[in-house]
Protein backbone atom coordinates (compact mmCIF):
# COMPACT_ATOMS: atom_id res chain seq x y z
CA UNK A 1 0.00 0.00 0.00
CA UNK A 2 1.61 3.82 -1.12
CA UNK A 3 1.58 6.81 1.04
CA UNK A 4 -0.56 8.30 -1.64
CA UNK A 5 -3.69 5.36 -1.14
CA UNK A 6 -3.31 5.65 2.69
CA UNK A 7 -3.39 9.64 2.45
CA UNK A 8 -7.25 10.63 0.93
CA UNK A 9 -8.17 7.82 3.97
CA UNK A 10 -6.77 10.13 6.47
CA UNK A 11 -8.03 13.20 5.06
CA UNK A 12 -11.07 12.13 5.17
CA UNK A 13 -11.19 10.98 8.74
CA UNK A 14 -9.95 14.15 10.34
CA UNK A 15 -12.55 16.29 8.13
CA UNK A 16 -14.80 13.86 9.20
CA UNK A 17 -13.89 14.47 13.24
CA UNK A 18 -14.15 18.15 12.97
CA UNK A 19 -17.51 17.55 10.99
CA UNK A 20 -18.74 15.40 13.85
CA UNK A 21 -17.61 18.22 16.51
CA UNK A 22 -19.55 20.77 14.94
CA UNK A 23 -22.60 18.33 14.64
CA UNK A 24 -22.27 17.54 18.83
CA UNK A 25 -21.94 20.90 19.46
CA UNK A 26 -18.44 21.58 20.30
CA UNK A 27 -17.79 24.46 18.16
CA UNK A 28 -14.74 26.03 19.51
CA UNK A 29 -13.57 22.32 19.15
CA UNK A 30 -14.84 22.14 15.76
CA UNK A 31 -13.01 25.17 14.54
CA UNK A 32 -9.51 24.14 16.35
CA UNK A 33 -10.26 20.54 14.34
CA UNK A 34 -10.71 22.15 11.27
CA UNK A 35 -7.47 24.56 11.60
CA UNK A 36 -5.41 22.07 11.94
CA UNK A 37 -7.24 20.15 9.41
CA UNK A 38 -6.13 22.91 7.19
CA UNK A 39 -2.69 22.89 8.22
CA UNK A 40 -2.04 19.16 7.20
CA UNK A 41 -4.47 19.47 3.93
CA UNK A 42 -4.83 23.25 2.54
CA UNK A 43 -6.05 22.26 -0.91
CA UNK A 44 -9.19 20.21 0.99
CA UNK A 45 -11.53 23.14 -0.21
CA UNK A 46 -14.88 21.40 1.48
CA UNK A 47 -13.30 21.46 4.82
CA UNK A 48 -12.58 25.11 4.60
CA UNK A 49 -15.41 26.33 3.47
CA UNK A 50 -16.82 24.27 6.16
CA UNK A 51 -14.61 26.04 8.72
CA UNK A 52 -16.41 29.04 7.69
CA UNK A 53 -19.65 27.90 9.19
CA UNK A 54 -17.72 27.07 12.57
CA UNK A 55 -16.16 30.61 12.08
CA UNK A 56 -19.51 32.26 11.81
CA UNK A 57 -20.77 30.70 14.73
CA UNK A 58 -17.43 30.76 17.20
CA UNK A 59 -15.70 34.05 16.24
CA UNK A 60 -17.12 37.51 16.96
CA UNK A 61 -19.10 38.79 15.50
CA UNK A 62 -17.12 41.23 13.09
CA UNK A 63 -14.19 39.23 12.92
CA UNK A 64 -16.59 36.06 11.66
CA UNK A 65 -18.50 38.49 8.93
CA UNK A 66 -15.08 39.19 7.26
CA UNK A 67 -13.59 35.40 7.70
CA UNK A 68 -17.27 34.70 5.96
CA UNK A 69 -16.98 37.28 3.35
CA UNK A 70 -13.52 36.37 2.02
CA UNK A 71 -14.67 32.68 1.75
CA UNK A 72 -17.34 33.97 -0.56
CA UNK A 73 -16.84 34.37 -4.24
CA UNK A 74 -18.68 33.86 -7.56
CA UNK A 75 -17.33 30.86 -8.92
CA UNK A 76 -18.78 28.45 -6.29
CA UNK A 77 -19.89 25.23 -6.64
CA UNK A 78 -23.41 23.59 -5.47
CA UNK A 79 -21.44 21.75 -2.78
CA UNK A 80 -19.26 25.00 -1.19
CA UNK A 81 -21.95 27.49 -2.11
CA UNK A 82 -24.13 25.57 0.42
CA UNK A 83 -21.66 25.87 3.49
CA UNK A 84 -21.49 29.01 2.47
CA UNK A 85 -25.17 30.05 2.55
CA UNK A 86 -25.66 27.70 5.59
CA UNK A 87 -22.31 30.36 7.43
CA UNK A 88 -24.07 33.84 6.23
CA UNK A 89 -27.35 32.27 8.07
CA UNK A 90 -25.47 31.75 10.85
CA UNK A 91 -24.09 35.35 10.98
CA UNK A 92 -27.72 36.55 9.87
CA UNK A 93 -28.99 34.91 13.28
CA UNK A 94 -26.34 36.62 15.51
CA UNK A 95 -27.32 39.74 13.65
CA UNK A 96 -30.63 39.29 14.37
CA UNK A 97 -31.80 37.32 17.36
CA UNK A 98 -35.14 35.31 16.43
CA UNK A 99 -34.28 35.83 12.27
CA UNK A 100 -36.00 33.84 10.54
CA UNK A 101 -33.65 31.99 8.28
CA UNK A 102 -35.65 28.90 7.16
CA UNK A 103 -35.10 30.26 3.36
CA UNK A 104 -31.30 30.26 3.49
CA UNK A 105 -31.40 26.48 5.31
CA UNK A 106 -33.78 25.29 2.31
CA UNK A 107 -31.35 26.97 0.45
CA UNK A 108 -27.99 24.86 1.60
CA UNK A 109 -30.09 21.57 1.86
CA UNK A 110 -31.16 21.77 -2.00
CA UNK A 111 -27.71 23.02 -2.88
CA UNK A 112 -25.89 20.01 -0.91
CA UNK A 113 -28.61 17.52 0.34
CA UNK A 114 -25.42 15.59 1.77
CA UNK A 115 -24.20 17.77 3.73
CA UNK A 116 -25.30 16.57 7.41
CA UNK A 117 -24.69 19.98 9.32
CA UNK A 118 -27.61 21.93 6.80
CA UNK A 119 -29.65 18.64 7.06
CA UNK A 120 -29.36 19.13 11.02
CA UNK A 121 -29.64 23.01 10.91
CA UNK A 122 -32.91 22.92 9.06
CA UNK A 123 -34.62 20.46 11.41
CA UNK A 124 -34.25 22.21 14.57
CA UNK A 125 -35.07 25.31 13.36
CA UNK A 126 -38.40 23.59 11.57
CA UNK A 127 -38.73 21.96 15.40
CA UNK A 128 -37.86 24.90 17.41
CA UNK A 129 -39.53 27.83 15.25
CA UNK A 130 -42.38 26.29 12.96
CA UNK A 131 -43.21 22.91 15.66
CA UNK A 132 -43.21 20.82 12.17
CA UNK A 133 -42.35 17.48 13.77
CA UNK A 134 -42.83 15.41 10.59
CA UNK A 135 -40.43 17.23 8.13
CA UNK A 136 -37.76 18.06 11.27
CA UNK A 137 -37.90 14.47 11.56
CA UNK A 138 -37.14 13.69 8.19
CA UNK A 139 -34.24 16.51 8.16
CA UNK A 140 -32.62 14.79 11.39
CA UNK A 141 -32.38 11.30 10.55
CA UNK A 142 -30.86 12.27 6.82
CA UNK A 143 -28.02 14.23 9.85
CA UNK A 144 -27.74 11.43 11.57
CA UNK A 145 -27.76 8.65 8.40
CA UNK A 146 -24.79 11.14 6.91
CA UNK A 147 -22.61 10.77 9.48
CA UNK A 148 -23.80 8.21 11.54
CA UNK A 149 -20.93 8.56 14.35
CA UNK A 150 -22.28 12.03 15.52
CA UNK A 151 -23.99 11.95 18.87
CA UNK A 152 -26.10 15.50 17.85
CA UNK A 153 -28.42 14.54 15.54
CA UNK A 154 -29.64 11.15 17.06
CA UNK A 155 -29.63 12.90 20.79
CA UNK A 156 -32.30 15.76 18.77
CA UNK A 157 -34.27 12.87 17.26
CA UNK A 158 -34.38 11.36 20.82
CA UNK A 159 -35.53 14.99 21.94
CA UNK A 160 -38.33 15.52 19.27
CA UNK A 161 -39.89 12.56 20.14
CA UNK A 162 -40.10 13.68 23.58
CA UNK A 163 -40.98 17.26 22.58
CA UNK A 164 -44.17 14.31 20.45
CA UNK A 165 -44.90 12.93 23.61
CA UNK A 166 -43.79 9.59 22.44
CA UNK A 167 -41.51 8.76 25.14
CA UNK A 168 -41.47 5.59 24.04
CA UNK A 169 -39.32 6.16 21.15
CA UNK A 170 -37.72 8.23 22.68
CA UNK A 171 -36.64 5.57 25.40
CA UNK A 172 -35.34 3.61 23.08
CA UNK A 173 -33.62 5.76 20.99
CA UNK A 174 -31.77 7.31 24.21
CA UNK A 175 -31.51 3.47 24.86
CA UNK A 176 -29.23 2.68 21.09
CA UNK A 177 -27.46 6.09 22.24
CA UNK A 178 -25.61 4.49 25.64
CA UNK A 179 -24.82 1.99 23.88
CA UNK A 180 -23.29 3.79 21.34
CA UNK A 181 -21.58 6.33 23.34
CA UNK A 182 -21.48 4.88 26.45
CA UNK A 183 -19.25 7.35 27.97
CA UNK A 184 -22.29 10.43 26.78
CA UNK A 185 -23.46 12.52 29.89
CA UNK A 186 -26.21 13.78 27.55
CA UNK A 187 -27.01 10.34 26.39
CA UNK A 188 -27.36 8.92 29.91
CA UNK A 189 -29.16 12.09 31.36
CA UNK A 190 -31.60 12.21 28.05
CA UNK A 191 -32.23 8.15 28.88
CA UNK A 192 -32.52 8.56 32.14
CA UNK A 193 -35.61 11.01 31.40
CA UNK A 194 -37.50 9.39 28.59
CA UNK A 195 -37.53 5.55 30.68
CA UNK A 196 -39.37 7.26 33.47
CA UNK A 197 -41.28 9.82 31.51
CA UNK A 198 -42.26 5.97 29.85
CA UNK A 199 -42.90 4.25 32.68
CA UNK A 200 -46.53 3.07 33.65
CA UNK A 201 -48.46 6.03 34.56
CA UNK A 202 -46.06 8.75 32.73
CA UNK A 203 -43.24 7.86 36.22
CA UNK A 204 -45.95 8.83 38.47
CA UNK A 205 -45.21 5.48 40.20
CA UNK A 206 -41.48 6.10 40.20
CA UNK A 207 -41.96 9.59 41.76
CA UNK A 208 -43.97 7.87 44.45
CA UNK A 209 -41.10 5.36 45.30
CA UNK A 210 -38.74 7.76 45.50
CA UNK A 211 -40.82 9.75 47.68
CA UNK A 212 -41.68 6.86 49.74
CA UNK A 213 -37.63 5.99 49.73
CA UNK A 214 -37.03 10.01 51.39
CA UNK A 215 -38.37 8.76 54.77
CA UNK A 216 -35.37 5.37 54.87
CA UNK A 217 -32.70 7.54 57.07
CA UNK A 218 -29.60 8.44 55.19
CA UNK A 219 -30.71 7.17 51.82
CA UNK A 220 -33.52 9.92 51.34
CA UNK A 221 -30.78 12.53 51.97
CA UNK A 222 -28.88 10.76 49.31
CA UNK A 223 -31.57 10.26 47.11
CA UNK A 224 -32.13 14.14 47.12
CA UNK A 225 -28.79 15.39 46.65
CA UNK A 226 -28.50 12.61 43.92
CA UNK A 227 -31.46 13.94 41.99
CA UNK A 228 -30.64 17.25 42.71
CA UNK A 229 -28.07 16.89 40.48
CA UNK A 230 -29.40 15.19 38.06
CA UNK A 231 -31.83 18.31 37.58
CA UNK A 232 -29.09 20.65 37.20
CA UNK A 233 -27.27 18.62 34.57
CA UNK A 234 -30.24 17.78 32.77
CA UNK A 235 -31.01 21.39 32.56
CA UNK A 236 -27.25 22.48 31.48
CA UNK A 237 -27.28 19.33 28.83
CA UNK A 238 -30.40 18.79 27.29
CA UNK A 239 -31.60 22.47 26.89
CA UNK A 240 -30.76 22.65 23.09
CA UNK A 241 -32.24 18.79 22.44
CA UNK A 242 -35.57 18.70 24.14
CA UNK A 243 -37.30 21.38 26.65
CA UNK A 244 -39.55 18.20 28.32
CA UNK A 245 -36.23 16.10 28.78
CA UNK A 246 -34.19 18.92 30.02
CA UNK A 247 -37.36 20.19 32.10
CA UNK A 248 -38.78 16.98 33.74
CA UNK A 249 -36.47 16.52 36.54
CA UNK A 250 -36.65 20.02 37.92
CA UNK A 251 -40.36 19.30 38.07
CA UNK A 252 -40.10 15.81 39.99
CA UNK A 253 -37.20 17.31 42.30
CA UNK A 254 -39.94 20.02 42.92
CA UNK A 255 -42.12 17.06 44.41
CA UNK A 256 -39.12 15.20 46.16
CA UNK A 257 -38.09 18.84 48.31
CA UNK A 258 -42.13 19.02 49.44
CA UNK A 259 -41.58 14.78 50.47
CA UNK A 260 -38.39 15.69 51.94
CA UNK A 261 -40.03 18.78 53.79
CA UNK A 262 -43.01 16.51 54.96
CA UNK A 263 -40.43 14.09 56.34
CA UNK A 264 -38.36 17.42 58.46
CA UNK A 265 -41.74 18.02 59.48
CA UNK A 266 -43.06 14.35 60.65
CA UNK A 267 -39.19 13.90 62.37
CA UNK A 268 -38.60 17.33 63.72
CA UNK A 269 -35.09 17.62 61.83
CA UNK A 270 -33.98 18.12 58.26
CA UNK A 271 -31.16 14.98 58.79
CA UNK A 272 -31.43 11.66 59.69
Amino acid sequence: MTASSVEPSRQAVSRLAALESLLDGHRRLALRRYSNHLRKYPDDETAKYESGCAQAIVLPLSVAEKSVGLLATDALDSANSARITLARAYIQLRQESGADIEEELRHSVEADPSFALAQLSLGRHLLWTKRETSEARTHLRMASNLVPTALGPKLDLMGLEAQSGDYRSSARLGFRLIREHPLSARAWLGFLSAAILNSPFKGRLVILALVIALFFNYVGLFILAGWIAFAVLSLTALRRASSALAIYPSVVLAVLLLGYLARAILWGRLYP
